[in-house]
Parts: C-alpha cells; structure tokens; sequence
C-alpha cells in the first residue's frame, strides 16, 4: 500500500500484490489515528488478488550456430502481457556439442 492521502476524512490509497500473494480474498488491517486525541480505530480492507496471465514471448526456432561461432535470435512476437513488461531478461545456455 503507498501513496495514502487523506483529502477531508476520504482516504485513498494505491493497493497492490506482488507475485508472491495469495490469491482470493486477504484482509488487510488499516488503523485509523485521530490527531488531536491519539484515539485509534482498526478496520479490515479486503483485497481480492487475482492471477494475472503470464507474459508471452515467441522467437523463430529452431536457430543455427557454427560451433565456436554465434547466433542472432530475433523475436517473432511480443513481449507481451495484459499488464506491462518491464524487463525482458536473457539468459545464456551453454550447449555442448553432441
């Protein structure tokens, strides 16, 4: 939760769930402090967490390389998601001759 701002007693706020959040309904425990008083209120929030679709990526296969030599790997499409990608990560394997 960040960005909470308290405009005239309306509380807004900014809720999110990383990969790692149980999906279904999570209650969250939001305590409320009056200023002048230090008099407190707990209420629950509940947030339903939802699985978001995994990213999509597809390259042309299969590729070719002289061994001691390189390849070029071009994307086919994507990458894609129904949110945002904002990292697209390559990771080296190393193959040995057969």
């Amino acid at each position: 939760m960040s960005n909470i701002v308290n405009t005239g007693g309306n509380v807004t706020a900014n809720v999110a769930a990383n990969c790692g959040a149980v999906l279904g309904a999570n209650t969250v425990v939001l305590t409320v402090t009056n200023g002048t008083t230090g008099r407190r209120r707990r209420l629950n929030l509940t947030v339903n967490v939802t699985a978001n679709t995994a990213p999509t990526l597809t390259f042309t296969s299969p590729q070719t390389a002289v061994f001691g030599g390189t390849a070029t790997v071009n994307r086919r499409t994507g990458p894609t998601d129904n949110g945002s990608v904002a990292t697209v990560a390559v990771h080296l394997r190393v193959l040995s001759p057969v």
